[in-house]
């Protein structure tokens, strides 16, 4: 695929999918879109690093959270899982609040060896149980999320 299908296929996500959490979305169609968001993100921030902000790579971070979410719940649903376990990769941050929030009750120095190693180590699984799913085939046919996205018909 050229790059200008790869930015295309972006552009689509983005401007007619941009809060659809329903149906099902290819692997392509997920890993290009990946692929834009980073390269686009590599260039924002070789940018901020000329001009000496970080506001380019958060505006467009929080501008595309909802997108990427979203592909992320469809490709799940491709697998024929929950798009809610998209949620795992938010496991280790709850974790992090949690044990933040006893470590200022109860003194900083007990929660430090579980904040600097345990917390990174989860969310190392966490990320890559989500890499594997979304690299996983989708379901051949009708699942409980919609028709085959590879077919575009019901079987």
């Amino acid at each position: 695929m050229d790059p200008s299908a790869i930015f295309e296929n972006f552009k689509r996500v983005v401007t007619e999918h941009y809060l659809d959490f329903s149906g099902r979305t290819r692997r392509s169609v997920f890993w290009y879109y990946v692929l834009a968001y980073f390269v686009i993100l590599v260039g924002l921030s070789i940018v901020q690093g000329i001009i000496g902000t970080r506001l380019l790579t958060g505006l467009y971070t929080l501008g595309l959270f909802l997108p990427t979410l979203a592909i992320g719940v469809r490709r799940l649903h491709d697998t024929n899982r929950t798009g809610w376990l998209v949620l795992i990769g938010a496991v280790p941050a709850l974790l992090f609040l949690v044990l933040s929030s006893m470590a200022l009750v109860a003194g900083a120095g007990r929660f430090m060896f579980i904040s600097a190693t345990v917390l990174p180590l989860l969310s190392l699984i966490a990320a890559g149980i989500l890499i594997y799913w979304y690299a996983q085939p989708g379901t051949v046919g009708d699942n409980a999320y919609g028709p085959d996205p590879k077919t575009g018909t019901s079987v």
